[in-house]
């Protein structure tokens, strides 16, 4: 987990969206929490070397991927009518590695109208209806249930949920591999 928040650089300063924050938590709870997270950023991990957004660096981070056993994917865009992947969406499809998706209402079924796989059959994806409940707090708690449950696991039971997993994975990364522009038509025709 990196933050590359730094109040040094502009482009952060005018991208800090707290404005979101503040609609979401409450404006002397948003004031309070950000105030004190943002005291401590930069947050970065030594083992990426560079600012993970940038092309082609946003795929330096998949060296760390055989260190955990799913990623969370937080979009750029969680609420509305939106479908918007970005490179936080590929990089679990490329390191075939599972993945929470927290996005907007639907994320997951949109991916699956594109031909990829989700993973319903070992966990549950409700959230995916649920995103645009109560500011997207509802997905969160039902993405942070599934964490609790796989972080009780052993580490061979996740091996095995992962050996299951890997014709979706494999399956998922020829998918992406693939995928033609064109075929986002499905999602808007």
């Amino acid at each position: 987990m990196t933050y590359h928040y730094d109040s040094a650089v502009d482009y952060h300063k005018t991208h800090l969206s707290f404005d979101e924050l503040a609609f979401q938590l409450g404006l002397g709870v948003a004031v309070e929490t950000a105030a004190d997270f943002l005291k401590q950023l930069p947050i970065k991990n030594d083992t990426v070397d560079q600012y993970p957004i940038l092309t082609p660096a946003h795929f330096a981070i998949a060296k760390l991927y055989p260190d955990f056993f799913a990623e969370i994917v937080c979009e750029t865009f969680l609420s509305g009518q939106s479908f918007y992947p970005t490179e936080k969406t590929w990089r679990p499809f490329i390191c075939c590695t599972p993945f929470l998706m927290l996005g907007p209402k639907n994320f997951l079924a949109n991916l699956q109208k594109l031909g990829f796989k989700t993973f319903g059959q070992w966990w549950d994806e409700s959230y995916d209806q649920d995103a645009d409940l109560d500011n997207g707090k509802v997905a969160i708690k039902s993405i942070f249930r599934t964490l609790q449950t796989l972080s009780l696991m052993s580490r061979s039971e996740l091996e095995g949920m992962y050996i299951d997993m890997l014709p979706t994975l494999q399956h998922n990364r020829e998918r992406f591999m693939n995928l033609e522009p064109q075929e986002f038509r499905k999602i808007w025709p």
